[in-house]
Formats: structure tokens, C-alpha cells, sequence
């Protein structure tokens, strides 16, 4: 019969040291501060990763076939569709002029040309439907509003006008037959005869 082996109780660990209840916050600080400087020199410096080795290109691949293609080697433009690779017109030996009319074709296509159903601003708000017979409140009350100014207007130009004959009528009343002015018809007084006074001075 094989014996168990004797079971022996782990040790207990030790205890921490005990700090001093008062010790001030900057000396706790400062010791911590130390330790850690101390665990640092004791550890072993970590030497840096090895930059990984650059892998060559097989020796069967050609150098040509790494370089981007020239215009020469990309489709016509009549032939893209929403789906062809466009990468090609990316490269820097494409003129700009032809890679922005690849790029137009691009974005005129179907699939960056839908309008989501909930946005607010794809209705024509310029054109509104013919109501027919249909008076609203708003028109009522501006038709309301303009007949009353016509009849206020009306109203102004009767009184003006009435004001008006009112005024003729009197002066008309008011003025004075006409009369021949003081001495228009009689004839001028005789004045002193002064012949023979003239005649006997002489």
C-alpha cells in the first residue's frame, strides 16, 4: 500500500511593514517614488524587437509589373460602369484630365445618384397644385380685408366731393350782387369858376 505523501501547509507570507500612521504625504511620495526607481535599475533593460527582415520579391516576377500602369493600359472610359476598377486611373503616370473624367463617370453613375426617400428637400416646392374651387380661410379673409378697404376709400371719396359742393354753394350765397362802383356813373362836381378871377388879375 503506497503512502500518501505528507502534506506540508504553505508558508505564510510575510508581513508588510508597518508605516507609520502620521507619515507625512510627501515622504510616502518619495519613497514610493524611490522603490520604483530601485525596481527599475534591477530589472533587466528589455532589448528592442528586431525590425522584421524585408522580404524580396521572388526572383521570377518582372519589375515592370510592380510599376502602376500607364494610360495605355486602362480600359476606355465608354466601357466603365458603376462596377469596373477605377484603381488604375489613381496612379501618377494617368494625366489629371483623364482621371477626372473617369472619376465624373464615376459619380454620375446609378449608385452615387440615389436620393433616399426620407429626405426633406427632394420634393419641388417651387410648383403648387391648382386648388379649383376651393376658397381657404386665408383667402376669405383677404378678400374680406381688401373689399373693406374699397368700401373705406369709397366712402373718403363721397365725403370729399360732397365737402367739396357744400363749399361752392356757400361762397356762391355769400357774394354780393354786382353794384357799380362810388361815382362810376355820375358825372364830376363842378368846381369854382376860376376864368374870371385868371381875367381880372390879368
Amino acid at each position: 500500500m503506497n503512502e500518501k505523501p505528507f502534506w506540508t501547509p504553505p508558508e505564510p507570507e510575510p508581513a508588510p511593514e508597518e508605516k507609520p500612521a502620521d507619515e507625512a504625504f510627501l515622504n510616502r511620495w518619495s519613497r514610493l517614488k524611490a522603490d520604483e526607481a530601485a525596481r527599475r535599475r534591477e530589472a533587466p533593460a528589455q532589448e528592442p524587437a528586431p525590425a522584421p527582415e524585408e522580404t524580396a520579391p521572388p526572383a521570377g516576377t518582372d519589375e515592370a509589373a510592380a510599376e502602376p500602369p500607364g494610360e495605355e493600359a486602362l480600359p476606355p472610359l465608354e466601357a466603365l460602369d458603376e462596377n469596373s476598377d477605377y484603381s488604375g486611373f489613381m496612379s501618377p503616370k494617368v494625366s489629371g484630365a483623364l482621371r477626372k473624367q473617369a472619376l465624373r463617370k464615376l459619380f454620375r453613375s446609378q449608385k452615387f445618384n440615389y436620393i433616399c426617400e426620407l429626405d426633406d428637400y427632394i420634393d419641388d416646392y417651387t410648383s403648387f397644385p391648382v386648388l379649383g374651387d376651393i376658397i381657404t380661410a386665408d383667402m376669405k379673409h383677404a378678400a374680406e380685408q381688401l373689399l373693406k378697404k374699397q368700401l373705406e376709400a369709397a366712402e373718403g371719396e363721397a365725403a370729399a366731393v360732397a365737402a367739396a359742393t357744400d363749399d361752392s354753394g356757400d361762397t356762391e350765397a355769400a357774394a354780393p350782387p354786382d353794384e357799380p362802383a362810388e361815382g362810376a356813373g355820375e358825372e364830376p362836381a363842378a368846381g369854382p369858376d376860376t376864368s374870371e378871377d385868371k381875367q381880372r388879375d390879368a
